[in-house]
């Protein structure tokens, strides 16, 4: 059965049956849009189509999507809406990918890799990541907590302009910690400072002792620095600036000048 309006070039409406209905165009016989009888559909002269299984296109392909709901863009993909909008992409409560969602984009990782971000060129113009905070001396460009390994392979550099180490002062019998980078001793009194065991080959701690005839006991592993012996206690009483490095072994080295 075919029912007809007549504008110049006008249209067809079809119905089977076999059970497929379609509005087809005079001049070609191409179809508007159709409904197929095995439960597919047609739409503006092929660009959009919605298969029986669930899979389709819209956009004349470029966006297409399977049974098991993945989704292919060929093609911008812009998301525009308020300041509340959010894009979130939930695995569960362990691993997502968000946005607008508190910060602007939040992603965690459990038991993987959260972020992976590599490059490749030929001049240093190619850059991994680039953060810029333009508070100029307020905020931060990265903040972080948790172990962080900056690692250079052969040929190549690690450069940080302004470095700023942890600092501390001690007055009083304690266990030095593996942030400490620099310590000061304004102890009046003899005291007794354990070095940190939980720090890798590497580790430097630089120190001042501030006050004299205040005896410090330090107790660890040091290479006694007059000899090749290894020693667990070494004592400072006067004055003075010195730095201790960890070696291979488990050792603190000892670097010292009057």
């Amino acid at each position: 059965m075919s029912t007809y309006d007549n504008p110049e070039n006008g249209h067809i409406i079809e119905i089977h049956k076999t059970g497929y209905i379609c509005n087809s165009r005079k001049s070609d016989s191409k179809d508007y849009w159709a409904l197929n009888a095995d439960g597919s559909a047609v739409f503006g002269m092929g660009k959009s189509k919605f298969n029986a299984d669930g899979s389709g296109y819209v956009a004349n392909n470029h966006i297409k999507w399977d049974t098991g709901g993945s989704i292919t863009i060929d093609g911008n993909f812009i998301i525009k809406g308020n300041s509340s909008s959010k894009f979130n992409v939930e695995i569960n409560g362990s691993n997502f990918f968000r946005i607008n969602d508190g910060s602007m984009v939040s992603v965690r990782g459990d038991g993987r890799t959260a972020l992976n971000v590599s490059t490749y060129g030929s001049n240093n113009s190619t850059k991994g990541i680039y953060v810029l905070c333009n508070s100029a001396g307020k905020g931060y460009a990265i903040e972080s907590y948790g172990n962080v390994l900056l690692r250079a392979r052969n040929s190549e550099k690690i450069t940080i302009n302004g470095l700023h180490v942890n600092a501390r002062n001690i007055s009083s019998s304690t266990t030095l910690l593996s942030s400490d980078d620099l310590v000061s001793f304004s102890n009046t009194g003899g005291i007794t400072v354990y070095m940190p065991s939980n720090v890798n080959a590497g580790k430097i701690i630089y120190m001042k002792k501030r006050t004299s005839r205040a005896f410090i006991t330090f107790k660890g592993k040091f290479r006694d620095p007059g000899t090749t012996n290894v020693v667990t206690d070494w004592g400072v009483g006067t004055e003075f600036s010195f730095f201790l490095i960890k070696d291979t072994d488990g050792c603190w080295v000892i670097y010292y000048c009057a």
